[in-house]
């Protein structure tokens, strides 16, 4: 456990879900080593596809995922866009080329809310000088000219009525041929700043503004300059994104968003800084150094997996802490039997058939040997029949048969030790008279 929890950074002896998330763990270890192994490949491949250099991490491999999802987007940027000082200009130029296209585009549909489009065939210019002068006049009923312009202004408009304000909507048609002429005047340059992306009066901004926000983003994900050709061919709306660019660009962002779903589940056991107390996350270290640390977690949280599997029925709890002082136990156990084996022969030699190993009953072995101990005090430098001694031994139902006068002998040694030990002061006398009786025997 120790082990594991140095590899983590954490001390997952604390952590009371431990145990049972154990195989969890070990899974995703087994998992993520692969998905290491892939995602270096993976991450090499495509930015060898887009001319970039540098070490890997998962952060930078979702990067140069969205790189690759920018160069399949519907709304990408002109290819001159790349370049960090035409991007700065495109910028600050666009917002107000914008607003003069809208302005435009607005004057137009408020125009034709009142008038057909045929409208802007006329000259806006000598019907303003009529309108207001001659026109105006209370002689304008001896003019043809005039009843010709009013029934030609009132068959362009949509309800068929000669306006009161039509001096005002004359100033609004010339307003917008003026604008419309000043931006025809200014389309080259709106065409080398904004390159394909711009299509003279019917330029969609919305799109233009897209395709700049997605220049600005590739540039920064890219973080070098200048960029290759290719990234800017597959980058731009004058080229295509690749088949391989696109096929191990979608690879990758599977395997990363499946490695996201199961990575909160064992997030708790894994290091909130990684392993050197920098404060890099994990998504933040390179590739080449996860490889070893994952290789290094798989055996650790294998090992750890496989001991407590081997427990498991036997576990009192699954606490952590609980189960560490068990194994301890264990091992003090199994360290005990062990001594016992090494010194079953000195004891077998020692305790005889007493001695059984981990089962022998020490209380009965120790009385024993303190009887034989008071037995042989008893006996002083008399010698023990061998007979007694075979019946000590192995008792009086396994001994093998005596005679008479043995066994009277044998009774009366028994007796008197243990009337020397019961009545110490009258022993000698007690003596006497089971010696004599034993005769008569």
């Amino acid at each position: 456990m120790e082990h594991l929890s140095s590899v983590v950074k954490r001390s997952l002896g604390d952590d009371a879900t431990f145990i049972v998330n154990r195989g969890p763990l070990l899974e995703w270890a087994q998992d993520f080593a692969t998905r290491v192994e892939n995602w270096t490949k993976d991450g090499d491949s495509l930015q060898r596809f887009l001319g970039l250099q540098g070490n890997v991490n998962i952060e930078r491999l979702r990067q140069l995922v969205r790189i690759a999802q920018l160069c399949e987007s519907e709304d990408r940027p002109d290819e001159t866009w790349f370049e960090v000082a035409k991007l700065r200009e495109v910028a600050q130029s666009l917002p107000s080329i914008r607003e003069n296209f809208e302005k435009r585009n607005s004057d137009r549909k408020s125009l034709f809310a009142d008038y057909d489009t045929a409208i802007l065939e006329l000259d806006a210019k000598d019907l303003i000088e009529k309108f207001s002068g001659p026109y105006s006049s209370i002689f304008r009923i001896f003019r043809p000219t005039y009843y010709q312009s009013k029934r030609k202004i009132r068959r362009l408009r949509n309800d068929g009525q000669f306006p009161i304000s039509i001096v005002a909507d004359l100033r609004r048609l010339q307003g917008l041929k003026d604008l419309e002429a000043q931006l025809t005047k200014e389309f080259p340059r709106f065409k080398e700043l904004l390159g394909a992306c711009f299509r003279g009066f019917e330029t969609d901004f919305a799109r233009v503004e897209r395709a700049l926000a997605s220049a600005q983003e590739l540039v920064q994900l890219a973080g070098v300059q200048p960029l290759a050709n290719h990234f800017i061919r597959q980058a731009s709306v004058q080229g295509l994104a690749t088949l391989d660019l696109r096929t191990v660009a979608a690879r990758l962002k599977e395997s990363i968003q499946d490695w996201e779903k199961k990575h909160p589940q064992v997030k708790p056991y894994l290091p909130s800084d990684f392993w050197d107390g920098t404060g890099v996350p994990l998504e933040e270290r390179l590739l080449g150094d996860l490889k070893p640390w994952s290789a290094e977690l798989v055996d650790k949280a294998a090992r750890i997996r496989d001991l407590i599997d081997g427990i498991w029925s036997c576990l009192r709890s699954p606490d952590c802490h609980r189960v560490i002082e068990d194994l301890e136990r264990l091992g003090e156990l199994r360290r005990v039997e062990a001594e016992i084996a090494t010194e079953s022969g000195h004891l077998q030699e020692r305790f005889g058939k007493r001695f059984v190993g981990v089962q022998t009953a020490w209380d009965q072995v120790l009385l024993a040997v303190q009887w034989a101990i008071r037995f042989k005090d008893h006996m002083e430098a008399r010698q023990i029949p061998e007979s007694l001694l075979n019946i000590i031994v192995v008792g009086k139902d396994k001994a093998r048969p005596t005679t008479l006068s043995l066994r009277t002998e044998i009774a009366f040694t028994l007796v008197s030790w243990g009337c020397r030990v019961a009545f110490p002061k009258v022993f000698p006398r007690l003596t006497i008279c089971l010696y004599c009786r034993s005769i008569s025997v």
